[in-house]
C-alpha cells in the first residue's frame, strides 16, 4: 500500500483509495493526474485484487494511453487482458468483436477524413446537388453521427438519402470511417442484447482520462457501459475544455454530478509543472469565465521569473524578436516552444528562423502519413487485408498510367457493387465478361490481376515489408516514384523506405496487416511529436497535454486571439477561447513571454491589430511590460534601415524589410518587394532610400 501512495498529495491519495463509485476528479493542468490515475490502477490491481480485464481507461491519444501502460507495467510487470486504449481505439476493439451486428466482417478498414469525402462527394455526385454545397453535406453527416443520428429536421429528407448511401457504401466496402468507431458501438449497446449484458458485466471499473474533450456519443458510450454496479471514475479539467469544433462539450463535464448521483469530487491544485507567477496569471485570466466549477493553482516549484509582456510593431518584428531572446538567453531548442493561435502565423517564424540559423519544427502541415506515396503504400496495405475496399483500390488503380481512365474505372466498381457483391478480386477474374471496358482499360485490369492474384500466397508468407515491397515493383509503383524523384529532386523513395522499417518486424498473415492499419489509423500528430534539438511551432490546439521550459505565446491581439470567428458567436464562444488561452499559458514551465503585434499580413493583407482583449484583463501586478531596441533584435548594429521598415529600390520598387544579418563586411536585408518579390540584397551596393509608411 504504501509504496503506490508514496509520493501523493492528500488529493491524490484520496482519488487513489477512495470507495466511491462515481468520482470526478477535476485535475489542473499539471497536477499530476496521470500519476493519480495510474496509481488508482496499480491499487485496484494489488490491493483490491480486481481482475485486469474488469478494468478499462480510456484516453484520447495513443501517447497518452501509452505513457499511462508502460507506469503501470513498471510497477507490475506486463498484464494481459488490462484495456487501456483511445476512445476510438476501443471503438475498434468492440468492432472487431461485434462487426457482424451491424454489417461488417472482423477485417473491415477504418476510412481517414479524405477517405470518407471521396465516398460522400461520389454519392452527392448522384444527387442533383452543387458541388459548392458539397461541405455542407460532409459536416452534416459528421456532426449526425457526433449527435447519435438524433436532431433531425422535417427538411432534411435530401440529407437522410445522402447519409443512407453514405453508410450503403461503408458497409459495402467493409469499411467504418472515424465517427463510426464510436457510434456503432453505442447502437449495439443500445440494443440490449447479448453484446450489451457482456460488456456491462465484464467492465466493472472505467477510468477516463481528458473528460472535459467528450462529445456526445463519447458520453453516451459511457452511460451505456455503466450501470448502478459501475464503478465510473473521470479526470477532467472544465478550464481546458478546448475542443469544440471537433464536437466537445464542456457542460459533459460541468453536468457530470447531476448526471451521477452521490459524485464524489477531488480537486487536484497543487502543480507540478509552472512556477508560481505562471500560475498566477494563468489563475487570474481564467477567474473570468462563468461556466467552470473552479480551482486554484498553486505551484510546487517556487516564485520563477516574471512573465513577460511585449509589444512589436508588426509580425516581422515580433518573429525577430523571439529569435533575438532565445539566442541572447541561450534556450535549449529541444525545451522551447512558439505557440499560435492559427496556422497562417508560422510562416513569418519559419522565414525569420531560417535566415537566423535557428532549427525549428513545424507541427502541424503535411504529416509523414499523409504525404502521397505513403497514402498509395497504405492504399495497397488496405485492399491486401480487405478486397472490398473500393477507396483504396481506385487510389493505385491506374497509377502508373494502365490507360484505366476515370470512366472505365467507374463502370468497373459500380459492377463490382451491384454483381459481385464487393469483391474486386471476384470480379478482376471476370474482367473480360464486364460490358464497357474495352481496349486499353482491359489490358490494365488484366494487369492489375495477374499482379494481385498473388495476394494470398504473398501476404501469407512474406512479411509484411518484404509484401509490399513485391508488390510496390509488380505494380510499377516504386518506378513511378523514382522517376518523380529525378525530376524535381524529391525524395519519396526515401519515405517509402522509411515507412518501410516501421513494417520490418510485423508478422505475414491478414491480420497483421489489420492490426498494424488500425494503429496507423488512429495516430494523432502530437503523438508523433519527437524530441528533436529544435523550436516548436505549433498551434495552441495541438500543443494541449505539452509542456515546455520555455513558451512564446504570439500574436496575442485583437480579431487573432481571442480569433474573430468566436467574438461573432456568443459568450460561450469568449469563453472557449480564454480557456485556450489558459492552456497555452499552462504549457510553460520557468519562463514565459506573451507578445502582440500592431499589425499582421493577413492572407496577403497588412491589417492593424493591436493589444488583445484578454491583455485588458491581466492585473498590471502579474506581468512585466518589457521592451526590445530595435537594433538590438538584429545580427549587427549601426544599420541605417530597421525590420519592419519600407523602403524603395530603384530596381524593384517599394517594400518591407523583413531581416537584417552580416556577412563578412556586408550587411544583407531580406526585403519583400510589394510589386515583385522577396529579394535579399546587399545593403551598401543596393541603393535603398527609406521612405515613410
Amino acid at each position: 500500500m504504501n509504496n503506490i501512495i508514496e509520493g501523493l498529495n492528500k488529493e491524490q491519495i484520496d482519488a487513489v483509495l477512495t470507495e466511491s463509485k462515481r468520482v470526478l476528479i477535476l485535475a489542473g493542468a499539471g497536477s499530476g493526474k496521470t500519476k493519480t490515475i495510474t496509481s488508482r490502477i496499480i491499487h485496484l490491481l494489488k490491493n483490491e485484487s480486481v481482475s485486469p480485464e474488469k478494468i478499462l481507461a480510456l484516453t484520447f491519444t495513443n501517447k497518452a494511453a501509452g505513457e499511462m501502460k508502460s507506469r503501470i507495467e513498471s510497477i507490475t510487470g506486463e498484464i494481459p487482458g488490462l484495456l487501456i486504449k483511445t476512445f476510438h481505439s476501443f471503438g475498434a476493439y468492440f468492432l472487431r468483436r461485434t462487426a457482424e451486428a451491424v454489417g461488417r466482417k472482423p477485417n473491415f478498414i477504418i476510412y481517414d477524413e479524405d477517405d470518407s469525402k471521396k465516398i460522400i462527394d461520389k454519392v452527392l455526385s448522384g444527387f442533383q446537388i452543387n458541388k459548392s454545397d458539397y461541405n455542407k453535406y460532409r459536416k452534416w453527416v459528421k456532426n449526425f453521427k457526433q449527435k447519435i443520428e438524433k436532431d433531425v429536421l422535417e427538411d432534411d429528407t435530401q440529407f437522410i438519402e445522402v447519409y443512407k448511401s453514405y453508410n450503403e457504401q461503408l458497409k459495402l466496402n467493409n469499411a467504418f470511417d472515424f465517427e463510426d468507431l464510436i457510434l456503432q458501438p453505442v447502437k449495439i449497446l443500445m440494443e440490449k442484447g447479448s453484446i450489451y449484458t457482456y460488456y456491462r458485466k465484464k467492465l466493472q471499473y472505467i477510468l477516463v482520462d481528458e473528460y472535459q474533450d467528450t462529445n456526445y456519443t463519447q458520453y453516451s458510450l459511457l452511460k451505456e457501459l455503466t450501470d448502478d454496479n459501475s464503478n465510473l471514475m473521470v479526470v477532467g479539467d472544465e478550464d481546458q475544455s478546448i475542443y469544440k469544433f471537433r464536437g466537445a462539450d464542456v457542460n459533459i463535464i460541468l453536468n457530470f454530478p447531476k448526471d451521477y448521483a452521490n459524485t464524489h469530487i477531488i480537486k487536484l491544485e497543487k502543480n507540478y509543472r509552472s512556477t508560481s507567477n505562471i500560475l498566477n496569471l494563468a489563475n487570474a485570466i481564467i477567474s473570468h469565465n462563468i461556466n467552470r466549477l473552479g480551482k486554484n493553482l498553486f505551484a510546487e516549484n517556487g516564485e520563477g521569473e516574471n512573465v513577460k509582456l511585449l509589444e512589436n510593431d508588426d509580425d516581422y518584428a515580433e518573429a525577430q524578436a523571439v529569435a533575438h531572446i532565445i539566442r541572447r538567453d541561450e534556450m535549449a531548442y529541444a525545451d522551447t516552444a512558439i505557440l499560435v493561435r492559427t496556422n497562417n502565423q508560422t510562416r513569418v517564424f519559419e522565414q525569420v528562423f531560417m535566415k537566423s540559423g535557428i532549427p525549428f519544427k513545424i507541427v502541424a502541415g503535411v504529416g509523414f502519413y499523409d504525404r502521397e506515396e505513403i497514402k498509395d503504400c497504405l492504399s495497397i496495405l488496405r485492399w491486401l487485408s480487405n478486397n472490398s475496399d473500393s477507396v483504396a483500390f481506385e487510389r493505385f488503380a491506374n497509377k502508373p498510367s494502365r490507360g484505366i481512365g476515370k470512366k472505365s474505372l467507374d463502370i468497373f466498381l459500380s459492377t463490382v457493387a451491384h454483381s459481385f457483391d464487393g469483391d474486386i478480386m471476384k470480379a478482376l477474374c471476370l474482367i473480360e465478361t464486364i460490358s464497357g471496358i474495352t481496349g486499353k482499360a482491359l489490358a490494365g485490369f488484366k494487369e492489375l490481376r495477374n499482379v494481385l492474384i498473388e495476394k494470398d500466397e504473398i501476404v501469407s508468407f512474406k512479411y509484411l515489408s518484404d509484401s509490399l515491397e513485391w508488390f510496390l515493383d509488380a505494380l510499377r509503383i516504386s518506378e513511378y516514384f523514382k522517376n518523380i524523384d529525378d525530376s524535381d529532386g524529391s525524395d519519396r523513395i526515401g519515405n517509402i523506405r522509411e515507412l518501410m522499417m516501421t513494417l520490418e518486424n510485423v508478422d505475414p498473415g491478414v491480420e497483421s496487416i489489420t492490426a498494424y492499419l488500425e494503429d496507423n489509423a488512429l495516430v494523432s500528430q502530437t503523438d508523433q511529436l519527437d524530441n528533436s534539438d529544435a523550436i516548436k511551432i505549433l498551434t495552441v490546439h495541438n500543443a494541449k497535454g505539452l509542456e515546455f521550459n520555455n513558451v512564446f505565446i504570439c500574436g496575442v491581439e485583437r480579431d487573432i486571439f481571442p480569433h474573430c470567428n468566436s467574438v461573432i458567436e456568443d459568450e460561450d464562444g469568449i469563453e472557449e477561447e480564454r480557456r485556450l488561452f489558459y492552456v497555452a499559458i499552462t504549457r510553460a514551465k520557468q519562463v514565459l513571454y506573451i507578445m502582440y503585434a500592431n499589425s499582421r499580413s493577413i492572407y496577403g493583407v497588412r491589417k492593424s491589430t493591436g493589444k488583445s482583449l484578454f491583455l485588458t484583463q491581466i492585473p498590471s501586478d502579474l506581468i512585466e511590460l518589457i521592451k526590445i531596441k530595435k537594433n538590438d533584435s538584429m545580427d549587427f548594429e549601426n544599420s541605417i534601415f530597421q525590420v519592419g521598415e519600407i523602403v524603395r529600390s530603384k530596381d524593384y520598387g517599394s517594400g518591407r524589410v523583413l531581416s537584417l544579418r552580416k556577412s563578412g563586411k556586408y550587411d544583407l536585408a531580406l526585403i519583400d518587394f510589394f510589386d515583385y518579390s522577396q529579394v535579399e540584397v546587399i545593403v551598401q551596393f543596393a541603393k535603398l532610400e527609406k521612405i515613410d509608411d
